[in-house]
């Protein structure tokens, strides 16, 4: 047999219920496009940017070994997690786990950590570009990128991208691919005689790799690794295709390019370089298109009289202001100095282009558009505190990694409000892992729900125990994945097969953590919800009765306490 990248039907089935959630987790926003799950014989790989995060065997009873590499492994959280038994090989750590201990070894904070020693030892540019182009062109109908990094004691080398493009409906031809930086040697003759010997070997062996790639197709369809296209099955067709893709360094490479094609005149030869469109008319339709006309003008009310807090003191001190009094007569004072930041309409006007902001973050089902987050970042130091309030929870709501400086640069500065530094506080421990984690799960309690003000309530709690409060994002499997004292969940916050997943994570496990269940209208919620864990320590609380939450924490914080006396 020359070629075998499937599974097995027991393996596949196992494959698809054991490793739902990493499925589901390597296509989630924060990570779509970034991994590959690889199919091999009767095992699979997990990739990043071309290098090997972890190999995956299927073992007896339920269980399972997880091989990383040294390099990738040491130094790392999950080699210091007593969970786990690590053996070190020659090049490599081999780990045993049962199938209850899949979530924690494959939670968000590891794998992150993985990656971040990936990229410190195994950086190749030409993968990354590779991976480029997968995440690039997923979800397509017409070309499916249906392997790489092919290799084996018959291949002729090692083959960078292996797709499929559709013929038509449902047939695909084999489209071999071959990806070089355009400063890159190879790119003349040589990566063409490459080329060539792919291609031909695929085409002396066309059946088999035929067979090896059709069941594949299926296969990756049956566990949700292909979305689109909708096709249950593919039939692959002769011909087999060739094509070159050359990246940057387009002055480097235009000679050697020009060269290849006059030698080999059938080699379909892409390049792509990195150009930048700098019409500033179009940058802007294509911002315009992003957000709703509310929002975009709320974006430039944002602006309106707008000065920084520093600069308002500074003004002020120069005497080019005149300080508002903190109890006075709006309509006079805007009388009196119509072009002041804080007076009456001018500030008004910010003020409710925040809390418009605000809503609308809020109650977006994915991340705020760059545009729209800078700009946030820049009303963070609004003049009105009023207006830093709001702004503070809309990237409490929304923001990302880049709203994490100018956070903490509001905490460090903020001296007018304490409500304001609160809840700047309070936002940086949401975007700003918490990590390492505390080693007892006694001092962490997760928290999955927007309700800023609860979470502030209960952070404080938290605080005077020495317990640390994290913030998964809605879809994230860390809810089981991290051992914690408590939960702290809304369901019409928390993504639905997730939740679900963890009740039969609970249930399988018997694990019965105590789980604070804060849905909104909790009669409604459980007519529309039934599903919640089937143990005693579930707690259901309307959120906003703050106090009662509060309460039932700190008695089970005090228990706790307690019993380690």
């Amino acid at each position: 047999m020359v070629i075998k990248r499937y599974l097995d039907m027991e393996n596949l089935d196992r494959m698809k219920k054991d490793f739902k959630f990493l499925i589901k987790m390597i296509q989630q926003k924060d990570y779509i496009g970034e991994f590959d799950l690889a199919l091999r014989d009767n095992y699979f790989n997990i990739y990043y940017q071309g290098n090997s995060l972890a190999k995956i065997d299927f073992c007896k009873d339920e269980k399972y070994k997880i091989t990383v590499n040294n390099k990738f492994f040491d130094g790392t959280s999950a080699q210091r997690d007593n969970r786990f038994k690590p053996i070190k090989k020659k090049d490599s750590f081999e780990i045993d786990l049962d199938k209850k201990l899949l979530h924690p070894f494959f939670q968000k904070k590891y794998i992150n950590e993985f990656v971040s020693n990936i990229r410190k030892v195994n950086y190749s540019e030409e993968l990354v570009r590779e991976q480029a182009i997968i995440t690039d062109n997923l979800d397509r109908e017409e070309i499916i990128f249906i392997d790489r990094q092919i290799m084996g004691s018959s291949f002729p080398g090692r083959l960078d991208l292996l797709a499929i493009q559709q013929v038509e409906e449902t047939k695909y031809s084999f489209l071999v691919i071959e990806v070089k930086l355009g400063n890159n040697r190879e790119l003349k003759n040589d990566v063409a005689k490459q080329l060539k010997k792919y291609s031909a070997h695929i085409d002396n062996n066309f059946n088999n790799f035929k067979a090896c790639y059709e069941k594949q197709y299926k296969q990756k369809k049956y566990i949700g690794l292909i979305g689109i296209p909708n096709y249950k099955e593919i039939e692959i067709v002769r011909p087999v295709k060739e094509m070159i893709v050359s990246l940057g360094y387009s002055g480097i490479g235009r000679i050697k390019i020009d060269q290849l094609r006059k030698n080999y005149p059938d080699l379909d030869i892409r390049t792509m370089n990195y150009h930048i469109d700098i019409n500033k008319d179009t940058n802007l339709k294509i911002k315009e298109k992003k957000l709703p006309k509310e929002i975009n003008q709320a974006i430039k009310d944002l602006t309106y009289k707008f000065m920084t807090i520093n600069d308002y003191y500074q003004a002020i001190d120069s005497g080019k202001l005149v300080r508002k009094p903190r109890l006075t007569d709006d309509m006079r004072f805007y009388s009196e100095h119509p072009e002041h930041p804080m007076a009456g309409d001018n500030r008004f006007r910010r003020i409710k282009a925040a809390d418009t902001i605000r809503s609308y973050v809020k109650n977006l089902k994915e991340q705020p558009p760059q545009d729209l987050l800078d700009q946030l970042h820049v009303s963070l130091f609004d003049c009105c505190a009023a207006v830093r309030h709001s702004v503070v929870q809309s990237l409490f709501y929304g923001g990302n990694d880049s709203s994490v400086p100018f956070l903490e640069r509001l905490k460090n500065e903020e001296k007018e409000s304490k409500v304001v530094k609160k809840v700047t506080e309070i936002a940086l421990l949401k975007l700003k892992s918490p990590y390492p984690l505390p080693t007892k799960k006694e001092k962490i309690v997760i928290f999955m729900s927007n309700n800023i003000d609860l979470a502030l309530a209960l952070n404080g709690l938290c605080l005077e125990h020495d317990i640390k409060m994290i913030f998964p994002e809605a879809d994230s499997p860390d809810i089981f994945a991290i051992a914690r004292c408590a939960l702290i969940v809304d369901r019409n916050f928390i993504d639905r097969s997730v939740w679900e997943s963890f009740c039969d994570y609970c249930e399988e496990g018997e694990d019965d953590t105590p789980v604070f269940i804060i849905d909104a209208n909790l009669k409604r919620s459980l007519e529309e919800y039934p599903v919640r864990p089937n143990h005693d320590n579930v707690y259901l609380v309307e959120q906003w009765l703050t106090n009662v939450i509060k309460n039932e924490l700190s008695k089970l914080i005090q228990t706790n306490e307690n019993n380690y006396l």
